[in-house]
């Protein structure tokens, strides 16, 4: 490893953190907690709401000297081998040192494994599901933003799971409430003013007159 990468630590950058959590992504949790137990101390955290800043245009991704690194697996692997790279450093950066080729081979599909499918799952339940996505996941992601940035970005970034989550089957259009679109934005209720309410609003009277002339 070069020089520079070894005069800096770690940098993470990963989505800003909600509800109580470092981060509101899954990803970006899992390598923050990662990070702590095998570099503790050892790396900085950047929260940024832009993910066009990762190489790839999606977080989290890892910035160490002249390296980037982006996808979790690939900061997994990266951090492992700095035990090797700089062991004086990082000297338990590998969780992973003791297992055997095959206990590593079947770790490497659990891995597979429970990112596609729980993974699945779980962006479902935040980007898919109309009542946890009106209530909670876009109303997150709305605090992130200024405007007008806002009003079009949580659903930008909602429609780049549609092609992950429809692939598997767990894309949910959303459908709006047949009541509440035949409703009118009027009420129904509304009486036009009595002659009382006109004789004490000069204003309203005027207006009035002008219909009628009409």
């Amino acid at each position: 490893m070069s020089t520079t990468a070894s005069s800096s630590l770690p940098a993470l950058h990963i989505w800003p953190g909600q509800w109580g959590l470092s981060s509101f992504d899954p990803l970006c949790l899992a390598a923050v907690l990662h990070l702590q137990i095998a570099i503790p101390g050892k790396f900085t955290v950047t929260e940024t709401s832009n993910p066009d800043s990762s190489p790839t245009g999606q977080l989290p991704f890892l910035v160490h000297g002249q390296h980037t690194v982006t996808s979790f697996p690939s900061i997994i692997k990266y951090v492992a081998g700095l035990r090797n790279a700089e062991y004086n450093t990082y000297p338990e950066a590998d969780l992973d040192v003791h297992l055997t080729p095959r206990e590593r081979s079947q770790r490497t599909a659990w891995f597979a494994n429970a990112e596609s499918h729980l993974g699945d799952l779980v962006y479902h339940s935040l980007y898919s599901n109309q009542d946890n996505w009106t209530k909670l996941t876009a109303a997150a992601l709305g605090t992130m933003y200024p405007v007008p940035q806002k009003y079009y970005v949580p659903r930008r970034i909602r429609d780049s799971y549609h092609l992950r989550l429809a692939a598997a089957g767990l894309w949910q259009p959303f459908v709006e409430d047949p009541e509440k679109s035949k409703e009118s934005p009027f009420s129904k209720e509304a009486k036009p003013p009595t002659k009382e309410e006109l004789a004490k609003n000069p204003s309203l009277a005027r207006a009035f007159d002008k219909q009628k002339a009409c």
